[in-house]
Parts: structure tokens; C-alpha cells; sequence
């Protein structure tokens, strides 16, 4: 069996509309790795990924090369480039403008970020003592015992974009060490090994402009079979509601308090173990990866989400979102799987009605200039049951539509019995007419109750109701 660990890699995509608000109200959950008051052009070349594609005097990559770009290409043209490529598709009437590349897609970088990079650009000079090769090397140490390991195989495996080119492998030395050198800077890097069943691997690595080594020391772990120190630090469920959709993104923070790297007790194939596991609602759909989980690490149930991702001693995080159908009546069932220190559910205030039990809380507060419905909790035992519940609008949002509707049939109620009262006082009402009114009249009555209730959908509640609401007139008319 060949679990997996992926070490750190503080990149994810930002492909969900929720995850942008993610960012916004909860910018503490990643670390940041750069001071952006003091940010400068070699920091925003490596932050906005440029140097995933291009180098700077070092040959073609993905993309040209870079140097001395400022003279092939105006400032304005080059800047241009960072903010949006298809103008320049646009203003060329070809795609791409550099022959035997391809399309850059839009990277929708900040202007003033584009200034600080185009004059990175322009004024980079290359260092007398660069290296013409990349080496990169580091050290694999047991973390459980705290000891080197020896006779390892490390594996290396190059890319051009997504397509895998070479792959190389070494063992470590007596004390640990590995060492790749001779590297092309045209190309990504992996880095691979497995220890005690356990697959350890990196993300892609390219060498930055003025860099030429890279030093990365491996930890590996003993494996354990115990989830007794597997807690939940911090779990944030954050529900927004757009007009017949619920998109739900769900963070959480996991500790493994042990110094081994806990790999799971049970066995769902042969190639797999549960590790993690978190509740859905059955009828989610649209379910997305935001960091921490895959599709190749993560399995989709009904009613539930289990990573097989193995989890190493430290702090886990994971994101991910997934969508629902809105109803009348919306409801999120939550079990707690493990120890929570801390669990905040937010749902968006506009218009619809929210409840949580489970937790405490409800009331309004305003996040990134946006207005929630917040409950929390803290220190929640495993098997805590948390419902949550949506309830639509009795009228949806133009509720003045209905307002006026209902005057108008107050009206032609109010003339209708006026009328009748008068014709009374010259003859007798017939019986049976008076009494199938007053049936249809409780019909109604009965009719609404259930709808308030969310025992009948919205759309089978208004057809009912208008063929009461007419045979009611048509019954009150034939009386007058």
C-alpha cells in the first residue's frame, strides 16, 4: 500500500467564486511569506508565477526568454503583457505573437505591480559567479527518530509545463544527504521517495533568475495507525445563497499531535485508507479542491468526503466547496468527527432566514463588506450533531408584487361580500353555494399552512392556490 504526502506548497487555486471570499475574511489561514508594504519587482516576478514560464538570460523555457526584453518591446507593450495578453492578441490579430510558444493566458497583474516587474526586467544584470547549471540537494531525516537516513531512493522527475520529460534517481549518503546536479533551467523539478509505504513528493520547483541552487531538506515519518491525537484546531463553514443555489466552502485545520505521520486503520481499496473524513449534504454537487485534497486523494460518497491523503505531524489544512439546490426549506446535517477546538458557521444575511442548533449565536456582523449570520462553538466532542437550516422567503424578494396582489383581492373580497350582503336582504343565499365557499375558504387556509410549513413546493403551492383562489370568485359572483 502506497499512502501519500505532499510537502508545503502555500499555492492553490483560486477557481470559486467562494474561495476569493475565503481569502478576503480569513487572510490569516495561509502564511505570508512576503511583506507587501515593501514588496519589489524580483518578488512580484517569482508571487505572479512569471518565472513558472520564463527565464532571464538562461534560454527559452515555456516562454522566451526575458532578458534585455525592454528592447525588443516598449514599456508599454511589456506592461501590457502582464495586465492582459489578448490585447495584445487583439492588437497583433494573431495568437501567439511569439512564434513556436504558447498563448499566455491573462495573469491579471495589479499596474503598479507591472511597473515594479517591467523595471525588474529592464534593469537585471546578470552575476559574474551564476552557475550555467542548477544543482539541487538537501538532506532526508526520520523526524520520529530524529536521525539521518541512508541508501534512500530519491527521485527526480523533470517537466516542460505538464508534460513529465526525465526522470533521475539517487540514494542518500551516510548521512542523509542527496544531491541532483547539471540541471536545466528550461525545465520544473519533483522530487519523490517513498519511506516505510508512505510516498513523500514535492511540488514542481523551477530555479528563480538569480538563483542557481536550491537546498531542500526532507522530513520523513514512522507511520501509526492511532487517530487519538488527530484534532480538529479550527473548522469554518462559510454558506453564501445566490437567487436558486447554496455555495457552501468548508476550511479546516487539522493537528496531529504525534511525531508520526498518521496513514489511517481502514482499508478502502486495496491501494487506499481513510484518513480523514468530512459530511456533505447527500445531494451536493459542483464539489471542488481548494487545498489539501484532490480528485486523485480524495473520495466522493453520498453523504460524505474521505481524504487518503496521509496525515504528517503538525498542522493540516484543508479546503474544499461544493454546491445545493435551494428549496423552501434547505437543511445541512453536520456530525463532528473529531475533537474541534473551534467551529464558526457563517451564512450570508440577504433576505433568507437562518438557523443553527448546536452552536450559539445568530447574529449579524459584516465581513469584507459583507453581512453573515455567525454561530460558533468551542471544544465540540466527537459525534456533536450541528443543523443547520435555510428557509426561503415566503414571496422571494419582490415582495411588494405580492403585497399589491393580495390588495387587489382584499378589494374584489371586500366588494363581493358588500354585494352579497345587499342581495341578501331580498332573498336567501343558496345553501349549498355558501357551503362549498367556506370549504374552498378553509381549503386555502389549509393550503397555506402547509406551504409555510414546507411540506409542498413553492410551484405546486401556487397553482393549487390560484384554482381555489377562482372557483372561491367564481362561486362569490355567482352569488351576486
Amino acid at each position: 500500500m502506497s499512502l501519500k504526502i505532499t510537502y508545503p506548497n502555500y499555492f492553490f487555486k483560486k477557481n470559486f467564486r467562494i474561495v476569493l471570499l475565503i481569502i478576503f475574511i480569513f487572510p490569516l489561514f495561509f502564511i505570508s511569506e512576503t511583506n507587501a508594504q515593501h514588496i519589489s519587482g524580483k518578488e512580484l516576478f517569482l508571487s505572479n508565477r512569471c518565472a513558472n514560464c520564463h527565464t532571464i538570460g538562461r534560454g527559452k523555457f515555456v516562454g522566451p526568454d526575458l532578458y534585455k526584453v525592454s528592447k525588443r518591446y516598449s514599456k508599454q507593450e511589456i506592461i501590457t503583457w502582464m495586465l492582459n495578453s489578448q490585447d495584445i492578441y487583439k492588437q497583433k490579430n494573431k495568437m501567439p505573437v511569439n512564434e513556436g510558444y504558447p498563448p499566455m493566458p491573462p495573469m491579471n497583474v495589479a499596474p503598479q505591480q507591472a511597473e515594479l516587474i517591467y523595471d525588474y526586467l529592464k534593469d537585471f544584470k546578470i552575476s559574474k559567479g551564476r552557475l550555467k547549471k542548477g544543482i539541487i540537494k538537501g538532506i532526508v531525516k526520520n523526524d520520529t527518530l530524529k536521525e539521518e537516513i541512508n541508501g534512500l531512493d530519491v527521485k527526480l522527475t523533470s517537466y516542460l509545463g505538464d508534460i513529465s520529460r526525465d526522470e533521475f534517481s539517487i540514494k542518500t549518503d551516510s548521512k542523509g544527504q542527496y544531491v541532483f546536479k547539471d540541471l536545466n533551467w528550461d525545465r520544473a523539478y519533483v522530487i519523490s521517495l517513498i519511506f516505510k509505504g508512505v510516498e513523500y513528493g514535492t511540488g514542481k520547483m523551477i530555479f528563480s533568475p538569480e538563483q542557481s541552487t536550491r537546498t531542500l531538506d526532507l522530513p520523513v515519518f514512522d507511520t501509526s495507525t492511532d487517530d487519538s491525537l488527530i484534532i480538529l484546531d479550527s473548522s469554518h463553514v462559510i454558506i453564501q445563497i445566490y437567487e436558486d443555489r447554496v455555495s457552501v466552502a468548508e476550511l479546516s485545520v487539522f493537528r496531529n499531535g504525534s511525531n508520526s505521520v498518521y496513514i489511517g486503520s481502514n482499508d478502502i481499496t486495496n491501494e487506499k485508507r481513510e484518513t480523514l473524513r468530512f459530511n456533505i449534504p447527500k445531494n451536493a454537487d459542483a464539489i471542488q479542491f481548494h487545498h489539501g485534497l484532490s480528485e486523485e486523494t480524495a473520495i466522493i460518497n453520498i453523504g460524505e468526503l474521505i481524504s487518503t491523503q496521509s496525515v504528517q505531524p503538525g498542522i493540516s489544512r484543508v479546503i474544499f466547496s461544493y454546491e445545493l439546490p435551494i428549496t423552501r426549506i434547505t437543511q445541512l446535517n453536520r456530525k463532528i468527527n473529531y475533537l474541534t477546538i473551534s467551529q464558526l458557521v457563517l451564512v450570508s444575511d440577504n433576505g433568507y432566514k437562518a438557523h443553527v442548533e448546536g452552536l450559539e449565536g445568530g447574529e449579524s456582523v459584516e465581513m469584507n463588506n459583507q453581512k453573515f449570520f455567525k454561530w460558533s462553538g468551542d471544544d465540540l466532542k466527537k459525534g456533536h450533531d450541528i443543523k443547520i437550516t435555510i428557509t426561503k422567503p415566503l414571496f422571494g424578494d419582490d415582495i411588494t408584487k405580492w403585497l399589491i396582489l393580495l390588495g387587489v383581492i382584499m378589494i374584489i373580497i371586500v366588494s363581493v361580500s358588500y354585494s352579497t350582503l345587499l342581495k341578501s336582504k331580498k332573498q336567501d343565499p343558496s345553501s349549498d353555494s355558501k357551503e362549498k365557499r367556506d370549504s374552498l375558504i378553509k381549503e386555502i387556509a389549509k393550503l397555506d399552512d402547509s406551504y409555510e410549513a414546507g411540506d409542498i413546493e413553492e410551484s405546486e403551492y401556487r397553482k393549487l392556490r390560484e384554482e381555489k383562489k377562482n372557483k372561491l370568485i367564481f362561486l362569490t359572483n355567482k352569488q351576486v
